[in-house]
């Protein structure tokens, strides 16, 4: 039952107990042997299950995890979790269901060969592909099978660069799914310099986007002896970068081709870079080293804040951008359609506040699921850091959550889900009361569950 494995940088507070059961989802049972996973970008730690399904695991504490279990034949969605003093943490594991489906071309003809592959989100994927197979080749008919959670999936094909995305409804039950094929894209243009000559040798990043959430795929050449190109891609918004010796960058070039389309005489203009200045400080006007500083237009430009809070980042062109501001003591985001003249643009950092739900009459743990989102720098309501959290049958505390307003559903099993809307999380912690009734007959009905509540991760 100890913890194994290692994590390369251990940072955060002294290291602290965590303890729990691993049960089958549903069933209740205990899984004897199941493997415990603690991931962050660190690395690993890892415990196995006694023959009760308890395992015991020691964690660098006040830092973020993400915590799964895994069987031969089952396995848990990646948790968010953070341990600040020994604690007890239960994990469900899920029974493995089966997608089956066939890839065919534009033309609706079988695809033999081709990669189909389940499009998991990055941290999840290194805990899951660890438990089963994320892809797989298609037959000779195109014809494929692939293990998959129950929920909502996206499944990726390609052949070369004809490539297609397909969304599943995953049950207990194998899922059928067809995949078609977009046939791939062309784009030919020159690039240029000032005075509208061609320019040899430049390196151009070419991005194709099948769908949000970086699904995509990204290539890199040169033009060639008179500054011209011409490339192939998959089907989708098509993004493309060129920049030239000297510091010289054109504007992002961006369109929507579909299947099979062609896109002739793009003309991308290079032109020495600008550099837009700002600086980061507390409420208290104390400056903010270290913070990571994204600016996000047709492309996204990357600075980290200097000691004494400043930074400068070097962009082809001054249009509005959605500035977005991370560090370990609060984040910002905001958009800014003109840049200060002065170029000192100043971004004020809203420190992490806290929830604590306190829960009475919990069947077990408490899940804290958020609905909606605004966020208290104005910028309007969004998708917030983590989707839920979960804690012991007392309650959940999230130490460090962004400042704003919350919509959020709390639920244990057995028990009727509690909704709260409108909790303020701000300087001073949220501190919200929650007392459990137990479900009654119609609630405990055969009943499907909300696929966006228990979605595997893409």
């Amino acid at each position: 039952m100890a913890g194994t494995g290692s994590v390369r940088n251990r940072k955060g507070g002294p290291p602290v107990q965590v303890t729990g059961t691993v049960r089958l989802e549903g069933a209740g049972t205990p899984v004897a042997g199941a493997e415990v996973a603690f991931m962050n970008s660190s690395g690993e730690i890892t415990a196995i299950a006694d023959g009760s399904g308890r395992y015991a695991i020691e964690v660098p504490s006040g830092i973020w995890w993400k915590v799964h279990a895994r069987s031969d034949s089952a396995v848990g969605l990646p948790e968010p979790f953070q341990a600040t003093e020994p604690t007890t943490r239960d994990l469900e594991l899920r029974a493995v269901s089966t997608i089956r489906g066939r890839v065919v071309d534009a033309r609706g003809g079988a695809v033999s060969g081709a990669v189909v592959n389940l499009e998991i989100e990055a941290g999840a994927r290194a805990l899951l592909e660890s438990s089963m197979s994320l892809s797989t080749e298609t037959e000779r008919d195109g014809r494929f099978e692939l293990p998959s959670l129950p929920g909502s999936v996206t499944l990726r094909a390609s052949r070369g660069m004809a490539q297609g995305l397909a969304q599943a409804s995953v049950g207990d039950k194998p899922t059928t799914v067809e995949i078609r094929l977009d046939d791939p894209v062309t784009v030919r243009g020159t690039v240029v310099d000032a005075e509208g000559n061609g320019v040899a040798g430049v390196s151009i990043t070419a991005l194709s986007t099948l769908a949000a959430g970086g699904i995509n795929e990204k290539q890199r050449f040169d033009t060639n002896a008179v500054g011209t190109f011409e490339l192939t891609m998959p089907a989708g918004h098509i993004r493309l970068e060129a920049r030239g010796g000297g510091g010289m960058r054109a504007p992002t070039w961006v369109e929507f081709l579909g299947s099979g389309q062609r896109r002739e005489g793009v003309r991308l203009t290079l032109a020495p870079q600008q550099v837009l200045r700002g600086k980061v400080t507390t409420p208290d006007g104390i400056a903010v080293a270290g913070a990571r500083v994204r600016l996000i237009s047709a492309s996204s430009y990357d600075a980290v804040t200097a000691s004494d809070g400043s930074f400068e980042v070097a962009v082809p062109e001054v249009v509005s951008y959605l500035v977005k501001v991370k560090h370990s003591a609060g984040n910002i985001e905001r958009r800014v359609d003109a840049w200060n003249a002065a170029g000192d643009e100043s971004f004020t950092l809203l420190p992490f506040g806290s929830l604590e739900i306190k829960a009475q009459n919990a069947g077990g743990d408490v899940t804290v699921a958020i609905d909606a989102f605004v966020p208290a720098d104005g910028s309007g309501a969004r998708a917030p850091a983590e989707a839920s959290y979960k804690g012991p049958p007392a309650g959940v505390v999230v130490p460090m959550i962004e400042p704003g307003t919350y919509d959020l559903t709390v639920s244990s099993p057995g028990m009727k889900p509690v909704p709260l809307r409108g909790v303020v999380v701000g300087s001073v912690p949220a501190v919200v009361p929650v007392a459990f009734e137990k479900l009654g007959a119609a609630w405990l009905s055969p009943r499907r569950e909300n696929p966006t509540r228990r979605a595997q991760p893409c």
